[in-house]
């Protein structure tokens, strides 16, 4: 976006021919803006064989990387992502499955709560609460189209 301000601001500075170049040194100064490359490192892939609708990140206690996925089939899937120190690799191992009766539409958001517990799903009819262990619905409540969910510490 500061790219085609800047370029924006050359071609009616060219144009006009009434601003002097001393205002564009400023901008050139500036440092350039951070692009996703150095924000993001790919540590590894996670082959399916249904879409993912949903996904969310959160740690074990042991403190390792955990990736929950909502699919298509209306599955919970849950990944731990090692770091294996011999190879100087990373492996996903898939932790849990919950593929019980659950939503009737997509499931559109998850949660998982702080303890790792329990995981929260939201389809366009309910929502349901998940033993993450068990994989057992402890809880089903009706609502609206949800799209968006979290657990609230209280």
């Amino acid at each position: 976006a500061k790219r085609r301000l800047k370029r924006k601001r050359e071609k009616q500075g060219s144009g006009s021919g009434g601003e002097p170049e001393g205002n564009n040194s400023n901008m050139e100064s500036e440092a350039p803006e951070p692009t996703q490359a150095d924000e993001f490192e790919l540590e590894t892939t996670i082959s399916l064989k249904h879409k993912i609708k949903s996904f969310y990140f959160t740690y074990s206690r042991s403190g390792k990387l955990r990736v929950v996925l909502a699919l298509a089939s209306n599955s919970v899937e849950v990944y731990e992502v090692n770091h294996n120190s011999e190879t100087a690799g990373v492996e996903t191992l898939r932790i849990h499955t919950l593929d019980s009766q659950g939503h009737r539409g997509d499931v559109r958001s998850l949660s998982v709560s702080n303890d790792n517990s329990m995981i929260l799903s939201c389809s366009y009819n309910g929502i349901k609460v998940w033993n993450a262990n068990s994989g057992n619905c402890l809880r089903t409540c009706a609502g609206g189209y949800g799209l968006c969910s979290t657990f609230v510490v209280g």
